[in-house]
């Protein structure tokens, strides 16, 4: 998982250094898909445990 995360950082900064705008939009899109995850999780902890 760890490795996979450095993988997205390169291609974060790689994407900064191409097109701001869109990756500014991208940023949005993935803090919220990473918040909906954590909420999830959460969710199912409280239901199942």
């Amino acid at each position: 998982m760890r490795h996979h995360q450095d993988e997205v950082k390169v291609a974060v900064y790689s994407a900064q250094m191409a097109a701001p705008e869109q990756q500014r939009a991208q940023d949005v899109l993935l803090a919220l898909m990473m918040g909906l995850s954590a909420i999830a999780v959460m969710g199912l902890r409280y239901y199942y445990f």
